[in-house]
């Protein structure tokens, strides 16, 4: 595998269809009325921020979640529609939630790197999404809160970690708990429905394979870029001790044409390519198990194009 050909994988596309789309309106609804709850004088310019962090221009649709593949989200429909529906002020709330859940997962993860600066529009747009993701959590029932409790206290657990990963199988692990608060509206819409303890499970455990997928992915696309920062990813966690020193070298004494060799001789592509399509099958076949065969039919979509990729280029991995 070259570093430049790892940037080249993908996820298929999945449309966005029927009650999804009414829901991804109210996912962006909540954006705006988050902006709109700022204050007046910077009000413009966190729309403005926000657009550039989304990659909109002006005249773009404003689709702040373009970035967050379809499942990321649309769980919540499909359990709403499995379940007999919801009401539209369930339906609201969820998408609250879930909206200022992937919103601050995003910001927390780039202002930590330092991808996005800590300035007082940063800080002020992070804290209003905090709070309005804090209030809302407060129309919940008392055990969908308290759950909630328990989902945040698993995600700054796993964010504030100071050990770093051995292997991958660690690292998966770790970023499960990760996104434990993109499971908090899903879980709350499954209550809602009347959903038993294995729907629960079921339905977060198929939610962490698809994001330990896309995890994996991403870290695959930014093979190059994590390789100069020396950022702990899961392609270093495939590497031996040789491979390892050669990824933690300082920034002067990076060599990318050595890892190029390196990764191609150890054949890691391959390795988190398939390792990538198995976590979307066991998505797919936990979905499929619940009655939600919609959603495991969005996972397999996802997968089409690397179960392509191993086929024509199984030699080169």
């Amino acid at each position: 595998m070259s570093v430049a050909r790892a940037a080249g994988y993908r996820f298929g596309p999945v449309a966005i269809t029927g009650a999804r789309g009414e829901f991804y309106r109210l996912l962006n609804d909540s954006v705006l009325r988050l902006i709109r709850g700022l204050p007046r004088t910077v009000q413009s310019e966190a729309m403005l921020l926000y657009m550039a962090y989304n990659g909109l221009a002006l005249g773009d649709r404003l689709d702040f979640f373009r970035n967050f593949y379809v499942p990321s989200w649309s769980m919540i429909p499909w359990v709403a529609e499995a379940g007999g529906g919801l009401s539209p002020e369930t339906m609201s709330l969820c998408a609250e939630i879930h909206a200022m859940a992937m919103l601050l997962h995003s910001l927390d993860d780039h202002l930590n790197d330092g991808e996005l600066p800590a300035s007082h529009l940063t800080v002020l747009i992070r804290s209003e999404a905090w709070r309005r993701f804090a209030e809302s959590q407060e129309a919940l029932t008392t055990a969908a809160k308290e759950m909630a409790h328990s989902l945040i206290d698993e995600y700054y657990g796993a964010v504030t970690l100071r050990r770093g990963p051995v292997d991958l199988e660690e690292y998966c692990r770790l970023f499960r708990s990760q996104m434990a608060t993109g499971s908090i509206a899903p879980l709350a819409a499954a209550a809602g429905t009347g959903r038993d303890q294995k729907f629960f499970r079921d339905l977060r455990r198929a939610q962490e394979h698809f994001g330990v997928a896309w995890r994996l992915l991403d870290d695959l696309q930014d093979t190059e870029e994590d390789f100069m920062k020396g950022e702990i990813t899961a392609v270093y966690c495939l590497l031996d001790d040789a491979g390892r020193v050669l990824w933690l070298k300082p920034s002067g004494e990076k060599d990318v044409a050595a890892l190029t060799s390196f990764l191609h001789e150890e054949k890691l592509a391959g390795t988190l390519v398939r390792t990538i399509i198995g976590e979307l099958e066991r998505a797919a076949a936990l979905a499929e198990g619940i009655g939600l065969s919609g959603l495991a039919d969005e996972y397999r979509a996802l997968a089409v194009p690397l179960v392509g990729s191993i086929q024509d280029h199984g030699r080169d991995s």
